[in-house]
């Protein structure tokens, strides 16, 4: 099973993911205009009753600019 949460982040890059069920999770971010996103060195392991504190969560972009987004149409509608 997949579980996925997209969470915005606050003015202070700060974030909360409450009631994540036990297992292991990977940390993925993205920020809007930047090319390429953040993948976390290590998985994230939640267990019964933990409270889990990811720190120092740096994403340095390769590159700051405009992003272009492409439609691409499904040839079975043609």
């Amino acid at each position: 099973m997949n579980f996925r949460w997209t969470i915005k982040a606050n003015e202070n890059g700060n974030f909360l993911i409450k009631n994540v069920i036990r297992g292991t999770y990977r940390l993925f971010a993205s920020v809007p205009g930047t090319i390429g996103d953040y993948k976390h060195a290590s998985d994230i392991i939640i267990s019964p009753g933990s409270n889990v504190v990811v720190s120092d969560v740096v994403f340095d972009a390769p590159r700051n600019g405009p992003t272009a987004e492409f439609f691409i149409p499904d040839p079975s509608l043609a």
